[in-house]
């Protein structure tokens, strides 16, 4: 078969029409719902497992962050005092 062809469907009613256009609104239908269900799986944010160690990290983390920038805060504090 030539890929150039051209595929014409001939319609002999408006049932035959109707007809078709039921056809097509169902794949349509089909495939806008897998799109939607690939579409939200892509970018569904991914379940995190809380581990114990990471936890701990993140705490240590987070203090020595918290501890970094109270001595920032006092030392130019006291820089400024004068």
């Amino acid at each position: 078969m030539d890929k150039t062809q051209n595929h014409q469907q001939h319609f002999h009613s408006l049932d035959d029409i109707a007809a078709r256009r039921e056809v097509l609104l169902k794949g349509m239908n089909k495939d806008q719902k897998e799109i939607g269900l690939l579409w939200n799986a892509m970018f569904k944010p991914e379940k995190k497992t809380r581990q114990k160690g990471f936890t701990l990290s993140s705490v240590l983390s987070s203090s020595v962050g918290i501890i970094d920038g109270a001595l920032f805060a006092w030392k130019i504090y006291r820089k400024f005092k004068r």
